[in-house]
């Protein structure tokens, strides 16, 4: 059964012994691919006025759940706003101004970044130093750049201590850079991450995607369900700079079955195979961007269907980013 089988209605966010609100209680900002300030997402003080709206939505929407607050009160812990830059941006000061309105309103703020250079390095640690970070994921970039290996290793045992701290790249690039000898940070607690791990578990045959799903913000402002959707106008969930409730959080009428899909997922489509090789078979209305080469096929197909089904073009959208880069 496809989307197209539905007619739209409201989603319930607040239905059933699951609520659908728990898959929305977090926020990821979707970067343009630029390094520079402008563009990289909406400008941080619509972005932070936007959040203290969400998190008022979700705390009322959390009141009016099936059992209320006492069933549901794990989905208040581990409320985050994450973001992944796909380079390093010549300012962090939008970026730390998104981190203080989410301390405001006691919610956790997860950066990822690239480090490929001592002045990456440095850039990153004065913003921590600055800004409490509930998670820190530095990236080494997969044409083999990296800091100095004293810079690296002083740098990470500084890190450690103030968020919880994964590395992601190739095992052996992280040893030669000094990390396992480092004493101090044999004795914290950090993470390691192969090159490619992706944000979330990849879909499955007849696994949900309610643990892919977000409100995810794109740099334009336009918020969808995952990133495996933003750029298509039907998946749209609104715009930060609409009130919440002429957005489909607040009860505007949506075509695709969140529910269904936070339960179930897409299927398999039959235009996985082609979606695969970026575009969909025997339809001229479909452009899957390809920068989204590294997303799993299931959401290539899926991605595919809703933009033919809407009669649009996908275009050019914000790319899933390979933790390698």
């Amino acid at each position: 059964m496809t989307e197209s089988s539905y007619p739209s209605d409201v989603v319930s966010f607040v239905t059933g012994r699951r609520p659908l609100l728990g898959s929305f209680r977090s926020v990821v900002l979707v970067p343009a691919l630029t390094p520079s300030a402008a563009g990289l997402m909406p400008e941080s003080e619509r972005l932070g006025r936007w959040l203290a709206l969400w998190d008022r939505w979700f705390m009322d929407a959390l009141h009016h759940a099936h059992g209320g607050v006492a069933a549901h009160r794990h989905l208040l812990y581990d409320r985050a706003v994450a973001l992944k830059l796909p380079a390093m941006p010549v300012s962090m000061v939008a970026i730390e101004t998104v981190g203080e309105a989410c301390r405001a309103l006691a919610l956790g703020f997860e950066l990822s970044v690239p480090v490929a250079t001592d002045a990456d390095l440095e850039q990153v640690t004065a913003t921590a130093e600055r800004m409490p970070m509930q998670r820190l994921t530095l990236r080494l970039p997969a044409d083999g750049r990296a800091p100095s290996p004293d810079r690296w290793v002083t740098a990470l045992e500084a890190l450690c201590r103030r968020s919880v701290l994964e590395i992601a790249g190739p095992m052996a690039r992280v040893r030669e850079l000094g990390t396992s000898a480092s004493a101090t940070l044999a004795a914290t607690t950090h993470v390691y991450l192969p090159p490619a791990t992706s944000d979330a578990p990849p879909p499955v045959d007849g696994a949900g995607c309610g643990l892919r799903f977000a409100v995810h913000v794109a740099a334009d402002g336009w918020l969808y369900p995952c990133r495996g959707l933003v750029g298509l106008p039907p998946a749209r969930l609104g715009h930060v700079d609409d009130d919440i409730a002429d957005t489909v959080l607040g009860g505007r009428p949506y075509a695709l079955d969140l529910a269904r899909l936070a339960a179930a997922g897409p299927g398999r489509g039959p235009t996985e195979a082609t979606a695969r090789a970026g575009g969909e078979s025997g339809s001229s209305t479909t452009v899957v961007d390809p920068g989204r080469a590294a997303m799993p096929a299931v959401c290539l197909s899926h991605r595919s269907q809703v933009a033919a089904r809407s009669g649009t073009v996908s275009g050019r959208a914000p790319a899933a980013l390979d933790d390698s880069q």
